[in-house]
């Protein structure tokens, strides 16, 4: 069990949904690195071979010189191949997981073999040292793929060294020591490619969370912005309530008084409409009300204007720069449309259709009044109209 959990540490889990945008994040910073890693090899590798030329002693088809410039030769060869192949997948609008791995381990590959050619060559193996801990550093390989990459050109290392053995290359050593340097480097591609796994997921989850808080906020704000109607407006007509317009008089107020233009109010009443709830019925009534606040807002549509439900069969209009003869006229269209509307009401002393009576006050602000005694003017004229025989506009 202890040996079991041990491996257990270096198995690399990632879920379903985040593989295919983790493999594709991971390929092409695979791809961006390798061009520019095959840029830089490829001057370095023109440059070597550039002073060999001029500054070797040695003719050029003399061995070892020979075996070196066709290494050297191939080396810029395949790194031209591959730049190539990575400039046309950057080039390409559709995006290819498999062929991209593909490229990434197949470079790879290539810079182990050319790297363990040059060491088998000088019979120096720092230069394999040195590939083995840049592939295992620099590309973000798959612990397992890569595990095998390693162990193939490894042991094709091991075979060929042996060719190479002599009483100053001691082919145990390098067993050992080029066998540390393969586990090392690849305990360090596990740990660079485990923590991607880990910050790449726990990114993404972040981006979920924070998606989620999203949506939230927007249906908080949508919920907020209902609350906010409601709380404004009246539940059956639409229009503002009488809270609404009781927090919206002083600005309409304070406006008038600063510009120093008239005020309107116009306070309105349906006639007898409590006998008409009583004999058609709530329904019919609520219907009547909606009717009634369609015609209003044809009247009342200026964007300065306030039209609110003031109380059961009651609505109150607040308008800004209106003079007297205007607002008269004005409450003398809203009347007369209300009466056009042709709602019957058999049970009305006033006529037999719906009609409405409305008193008006019109002045400009000032601040010896209130806002409480400008808004009671208009319901006086109100309260007059209604004793009289009603359907009517009284102007206070």
């Amino acid at each position: 069990m202890r040996i079991k959990g041990f491996f257990n540490q270096f198995k690399i889990v990632i879920d379903d949904k985040y593989k295919d945008g983790f493999y594709r994040d991971t390929n092409l910073t695979n791809i961006s690195r390798g061009r520019i890693i095959a840029y830089i090899l490829l001057v370095i590798e023109i440059i070597v071979l550039t002073i060999s030329l001029f500054f070797r002693d040695e003719g050029i088809f003399t061995i070892p010189s020979l075996y070196y410039y066709i290494m050297y030769l191939v080396f810029i060869i395949t790194i031209v191949i591959f730049i190539f192949i990575i400039n046309n997948i950057f080039n390409k609008k559709q995006y290819d997981s498999k062929k991209t791995q593909i490229v990434t381990y197949s470079f790879s590959a290539f810079l182990l073999v050319w790297n363990m050619g040059i060491a088998l060559l000088d019979g120096n193996v720092m230069s394999y040292y040195i590939a083995l801990i840049a592939v295992g550093v620099i590309a973000l390989s798959n612990p397992a793929v890569l595990l095998k990459i390693y162990l193939g050109v490894h042991i094709l290392f091991m075979a060929l060294a042996t060719r190479i053995a002599s009483p100053e290359f001691s082919l145990f050593g390098v067993y050992i020591n080029t066998t540390i340097a393969l586990i090392i480097s690849w305990f360090i591609c596990f740990v660079i490619y485990k923590n991607r796994v880990t910050g790449f997921v726990n990114q993404k989850k972040i981006e979920e969370q924070n998606k989620e808080v999203n949506i939230l906020n927007e249906k908080l704000t949508i919920a907020n912005k209902k609350l906010d109607y409601l709380a404004k407006t009246d539940g059956l007509t639409g229009i503002y309530n009488r809270r609404m317009f009781d927090n919206m008089t002083q600005e309409y107020w304070d406006k008038c008084i600063k510009e120093s233009v008239p005020l309107t109010v116009i306070m309105m009443d349906i006639d007898h409409f409590k006998p008409f709830n009583d004999n058609y019925g709530h329904q019919v009534g609520d219907d009547c009300l909606k009717k009634i606040v369609l015609s209003l807002k044809k009247s009342i549509n200026k964007e300065e204007d306030m039209l609110a439900r003031y109380g059961g069969e009651e609505f109150v209009a607040m308008i800004h720069n209106m003079p007297k003869d205007k607002a008269y006229t004005l409450a003398e269209k809203i009347r007369t449309s209300i009466e056009d509307l042709n709602i019957p009401h058999q049970h009305s002393d006033v006529a037999a259709r719906v009609t409405l009576s409305l008193g008006v006050y019109s002045a400009i602000p000032t601040k010896d009044t209130t806002i409480d005694a400008f808004v009671k003017k208009a319901d006086d004229a109100l309260y007059k109209a209604k004793n009289g025989n009603r359907n009517k506009t009284i102007v206070a």
